[in-house]
């Protein structure tokens, strides 16, 4: 890991581990980030791919489905919090199509001895887990590449091209170092708000499953469909009102933001 200091924030590098076998192909996985953040700075986590070795490498950007294990590539997050390993809010999709996001053209790129690649993941490590609670994380990252995984579909000749490029690459597996990133506690004004919206949240997504199942129930009477509708119409006028708040309160949080950290 590499200490950096940058614009008068603490910026920590995680760099690449990997073992023997992986080191050949050449790829390190890079994270970067601020060493203490606020729970809405968390984009500032930023990740890259880095050829590290003398020779050209290919490298598969990510795709949709590259989290979640079912494609040949997969993007993996890995998260501790306060050195518990967490469950992802996301997990795999048994039901996804490779026709829905087929290959195209362009999925494999190449890399320059010393040439690297951001990878703009389709979920960022904050979507995963939450990371939004005041506790010290460490964040990883893991590009895997099996020629042997599930099954893509190719769509016109370029994705042709490209699906048996990607079929004629090794596996490989490389991992960053761990990223060390505390996430401090807003002011207790403004963390009561944010848990308020939470609250909100989660209520206003309760109620679209409540009334989305009623709908789809052929036998429920109409009443319960009005009420359910009234009910969620309730809670989304409800999470406008508090996010209101909170959006004033984080402002007036950053007027006094410490830059320094």
């Amino acid at each position: 890991m590499r200490v950096v200091v940058c614009l008068g924030l603490l910026l920590v590098v995680a760099r690449s581990a990997y073992s023997q076998s992986e080191e050949r192909s050449g790829l390190a996985i890079e994270l970067t980030g601020p060493a203490k953040l606020y729970p809405d700075e968390l984009t500032r986590i930023k990740a890259v791919v880095k050829n590290t070795g003398k020779e050209p490498a290919r490298v598969v950007i990510p795709l949709d489905g590259s989290q979640e294990g079912v494609r040949k590539v997969r993007y993996d997050w890995a998260v501790t919090a306060n050195d518990q390993k967490l469950t992802p809010k996301v997990t795999g999709r048994g039901n996804f199509d490779p026709k829905q996001s087929p290959i195209k053209g362009g999925e494999v790129v190449v890399l320059k001895p010393g040439e690297d690649m951001p990878l703009f993941l389709p979920f960022a490590a904050g979507d995963f887990f939450d990371l939004r609670q005041p506790a010290v994380y460490e964040i990883t990252l893991t590009y895997r590449f099996d020629p042997k995984g599930p099954k893509d579909v190719a769509q016109g000749k370029d994705g042709e091209k490209t699906l048996e490029e990607m079929e004629s690459l090794g596996k490989v597996t490389v991992s960053s170092e761990a990223l060390r990133v505390r996430v401090l506690p807003f002011p207790p004004q403004l963390a009561a708000a944010d848990a308020k919206l939470k609250a909100a949240q989660a209520r206003l997504e309760l109620l679209r499953g409540v009334l989305k199942d009623v709908m789809d129930n052929p036998d429920a009477p109409k009443a319960e469909q009005a009420a359910a509708g009234e009910r969620l119409e309730r809670a989304e006028k409800a999470y406008i009102e508090v996010e209101k708040e909170f959006t004033k309160l984080l402002a007036e949080f950053d007027k006094t933001r410490p830059k320094k950290r």
